[in-house]
């Protein structure tokens, strides 16, 4: 398992936009009155953007900024809003953007790797299904033959193929076998993915999928040959090792 720094981007109210940098610089640039509560963040190894005063760390320093509140009475219902409050401090706590500290993203094993792949494939083979009963549709029809139904399908098949992997992975990091079995992929050196790597994995995963679970137990570093090629890592989406 490798140990990556976590960055950040920032834009401003102004339309300026800030980094890659790491927590302690967003810190310094909070105190320093440069980036405001309302300022729009994320780490760039996710999509979703969240404004800068619901970032935990960052958080913290706008409450510091502030006067302190007086306490006001309990009302009626208010257990009850404590207890949403609780609720919701712990929901931003599981937030990706919380905590710019190393962490170690633990290596996706063999089994959730294989179980996240079958369940993506399943959904390829309902489009799949879909594009057949389409192309048959045109053969009764009289519109086409055989073999130009054939071909046609698997012109339409293939592109949707591309795009599902390429399209889920470069905006969200995950396709939604990853998301079930609680996987992600990330770039190998903590940067952020862009479409052209997520390409590559996708036609590597092609070409050597059927690899993967062989390759994963000889490589040292757990990997399959897509990964490797394309500088990606598929890990857990839990965090382990993080500093407390």
């Amino acid at each position: 398992m490798s140990v990556t720094e976590r960055k950040y981007l920032v834009k401003t109210v102004e339309g300026e936009e800030l980094g890659p940098a790491d927590q302690d610089q967003l810190k310094k640039w909070v105190e320093t009155g440069r980036i405001t509560p309302v300022c729009q963040v994320r780490c760039t190894l996710l999509k979703r953007w969240e404004k800068a005063r619901d970032i935990t760390f960052l958080k913290e320093l706008f409450d510091a900024r502030q006067p302190p509140k007086k306490d006001l009475p309990v009302g009626p219902f208010g257990h009850v809003l404590q207890r949403i409050t609780l609720r919701a401090a712990r929901v931003e706590m599981r937030s990706g953007l919380q905590r710019n500290k190393p962490v170690e993203y633990e290596a996706a094993p063999v089994m959730l790797r294989l179980l996240a792949g079958v369940s993506d494939l399943l959904i390829m083979l309902f489009l799949a299904i879909v594009i057949y009963l389409a192309m048959a549709g045109l053969y009764v029809g009289g519109t086409v033959d055989s073999t130009s139904a054939f071909y046609l399908g698997l012109a339409i098949f293939y592109p949707c193929f591309l795009l599902y992997y390429t399209g889920t992975i470069s905006s969200r990091s995950q396709t939604p076998g990853h998301k079930l079995w609680g996987l992600m992929v990330v770039h190998k050196k903590g940067d952020e993915l862009f479409l052209f790597r997520c390409f590559w994995f996708t036609l590597f995963m092609l070409m050597f999928g059927i690899t993967t679970p062989f390759v994963m137990f000889v490589l040292p570093s757990g990997g399959a040959l897509q990964d490797v090629f394309s500088g990606v890592r598929v890990v857990k989406t839990k965090i382990v090792g993080e500093a407390r």
